[in-house]
């Protein structure tokens, strides 16, 4: 067998073994032995691959999953349903640390947990206009419409192409825009040691 057929073999378990514990989490509790043994394969998998490569990407173009450039076509055939599941939920190319994260927060809240957020804030020092993470998660990404204290302590309207804002903002994980599940107003100041009244 070629090195690429092995290859191709080891990718294509991968996407088995992911697939068998993302239907584990959903069917089981968090302790269940069976999600730490699906775990255990899918990190004994991952663990054989980073010996070969330093990196590993999981993708999904158009309707079929890629890993590391690399179409998996004949295995995307009997996984439809995960891959529309993860478009829905805009995990398309988004990192396994990330997913994971993601998958565990959803599975504590009652409340629809979004797979991507973006966030418009009035900064009195980044300049308008500055595009940035959130420090915890790069789940969440923040365009700062309003700089500095001028019209501060007054409302103030402002008009936002969000579809433009979230494609550019998510650039390479998300081609199209997810419905929108929240739209909340917060005033928040605890990172930034300052204060905010909301």
């Amino acid at each position: 067998m070629s090195d690429v057929h092995i290859r191709v073999a080891q990718y294509d378990e991968l996407l088995r073994r992911f697939a068998s514990g993302v239907r584990a989490a959903q069917l089981y509790a968090s302790d269940h032995p069976l999600i730490g043994r699906n775990v255990e394969g899918l990190l004994a998998v991952l663990k054989q691959l980073h010996t070969l490569q330093a990196s590993i990407t999981v993708g999904i173009v158009g309707s079929h999953f890629v890993v590391s450039d690399t179409p998996m076509s004949k295995a995307s055939v009997g996984m439809s349903e995960l891959i529309k599941r993860l478009r829905d939920n805009t995990i398309e190319r988004i990192s396994f640390g990330e997913r994971q994260l993601l998958r565990f927060a959803r599975s504590q809240s009652t409340d629809p947990v979004p797979g991507a957020t973006v966030c418009y804030v009035w900064d009195l020092q980044l300049p308008a206009g500055t595009d940035l993470d959130n420090a915890f998660t790069r789940r969440m990404r923040y365009v700062v419409v309003r700089s500095g204290s001028d019209k501060l302590n007054q409302w103030v309207s402002e008009r936002r192409d969000v579809t433009a804002d979230f494609l550019r903002l998510f650039k390479g994980e998300a081609e199209t825009v997810p419905k929108i599940i929240g739209v909340a107003i917060g005033a928040d100041s605890d990172n930034t040691k300052s204060h905010s009244v909301g």
